[in-house]
């Protein structure tokens, strides 16, 4: 609907009440005023002036409005609101500056103001624009990496906390220096690592340290970068979001869509401006309806940079100071045999081909002290011996790409026969009703099972589900 539709509905004394209160002008005839209220709406200054005082909602309300050009319903806008209050009190502001108009539960922006308003809000029919090539990269990483970092520190050492139940401030930076990223997001990255970790059950309290839980971290790391990558993902559904100096995880619908767009729509290996290219995929999302409409231009931006810690992106800036991004190739081929343990006690460990899961067993046999697709790890007597691999001198034998050296070898048998050893381990315990059960299971199952007594045993939990197919009654104590 027109402007002049709207004001024709009023009388001249509405009109002069509205210009006069406003700017204090009298005009003779009804049409002269309509013509002054449209002329005085569209110009740039007095848009601009009004942009300034409204909030970053009001904001984001009125250009979600301009880009879809028609009549909104008034529950497909509350959506982008987190209570009525504050959709109401946006909305207030806007009509209040004669900027938007209701009718029938919809609200809408007047056919005049539209270009006005997108050249105010430098709103354009921008496509995906190409940069091609960056200066420098801002984030160019794998968080599966920082995460490993922060989970090997976990097991080896505890990471200590402060009364305030934060990392302890030496335990945070040694974590970070072994992280792979620039200075400028390493804390940042560490702060959502924990955050997610946490969430994650991957790391847990233990008195006044986190340390690691062994199942959950091997749910979280089981199978290549690019699958842990994933998980994160589709486990968070999230955005990571500047507050209080650190980005951290916050729920937002429609960040798995945007995800989606991303990587169907933007050719790999090429550089994409992001306000343009983030402009573009909102318009779109805004025109068709989809999910991804509720998440604003800064958010997308944040979700970019987010994407970019992952690895799934990469981020960087051109010659003249413009973002830019593009999606990775992402490729991952996990092997059986992914390091070579050398003469001087150094283990090289390709994470690029290992499950991120065997690969956090390897790092728990020694010291690392950075983590990058190529990572050095120095064996080390004590963290050997506490290692919770069950025989680390086969194990390491079975992924070794070459022999292990003789010297190495007889080392870390001395290691480990020199040290006394008490391991505690979550254990599942079975009772059987007659020695003869636990006799025929031991006998089928001697890899699943190990006996205590005539009626007892510990098993593997996967024994579990063979004793249902067996035919037994499985009660829970």
């Amino acid at each position: 609907m027109s402007l002049r539709e709207i004001l024709s509905n009023y009388n001249a004394n509405q009109l002069n009440h509205l210009v006069g209160t406003k700017w204090g002008i009298r005009f003779k005839g009804k049409g002269d005023y309509i013509q002054f209220f449209i002329e005085k709406l569209s110009m740039d200054s007095y848009i601009r002036g009004v942009l300034r005082r409204l909030s970053a909602d009001e904001i984001e309300l009125l250009r979600f409005m301009v880009i879809k050009g028609e009549a909104v319903r008034e529950d497909v806008l509350k959506k982008m609101h987190d209570s009525r209050w504050s959709f109401e009190g946006a909305m207030t502001a806007l009509m209040s500056y004669f900027l938007v108009y209701s009718c029938d539960n919809k609200y809408f922006v007047p056919e005049e103001l539209i270009d006005p308003l997108k050249k105010a809000l430098n709103i354009e029919e921008k496509n995906f624009r190409i940069i091609p090539e960056i200066s420098r990269y801002l984030v160019r990483g794998n968080l599966a990496y920082d995460i490993l970092s922060i989970l090997w520190f976990g097991a080896t050492n505890g990471i200590e906390l402060t009364q305030r139940d934060e990392p302890l401030k030496y335990s945070a930076e040694k974590i970070m220096q072994m992280m792979n990223s620039s200075d400028e997001f390493k804390e940042a990255k560490f702060r959502t690592c924990i955050r997610f970790l946490l969430n994650s059950g991957a790391l847990c309290r233990s008195g006044n340290r986190l340390v690691i839980d062994l199942d959950s971290t091997e749910k979280l790391l089981a199978g290549s970068d690019i699958e842990v990558m994933n998980r994160v993902v589709s486990e968070c559904d999230a955005i990571a979001v500047l507050s209080n100096g650190s980005y951290t995880f916050k729920q937002i619908k429609g960040a798995d869509e945007f995800l989606q767009v991303l990587l169907l729509k933007l050719e790999k290996n090429r550089w994409y401006e992001v306000e343009p290219t983030v402009e573009s995929i909102r318009r779109d999302s805004i025109k068709e309806g989809r999910t991804a409409r509720w998440i604003s231009s800064s958010e997308m931006e944040a979700y970019i940079l987010f994407l970019s810690w992952l690895g799934i992106l990469a981020f960087g800036e051109s010659v003249d100071g413009r973002k830019a991004f593009r999606v990775e190739e992402r490729k991952s081929k996990i092997e059986k045999k992914f390091i070579v343990i050398n003469p001087n006690f150094e283990i090289t460990l390709f994470l690029d081909k290992a499950d991120i899961f065997e690969a956090f067993n390897v790092m728990c046999c020694g010291n690392v002290e950075r983590i990058d697709i190529i990572t050095m790890v120095q064996l080390d007597r004590e963290i050997l011996a506490s290692a919770h691999i069950d025989n680390p001198i086969a194990y390491l034998k079975k992924i070794s790409m070459k022999p292990v050296p003789n010297n190495v070898e007889i080392y870390m048998k001395e290691w480990l026969t020199s040290k006394k050893i008490a391991v505690v381990k979550k254990a599942t315990v079975i009772f059987f009703d007659k020695k003869s059960y636990l006799d025929e299971i031991t006998i089928k199952y001697p890899d699943l099972i190990e006996r205590l007594s005539p009626k007892v045993a510990i098993i593997d939990e996967k024994l579990i589900e063979k004793l249902k197919k067996e035919g037994y009654l499985i009660k829970e104590a």
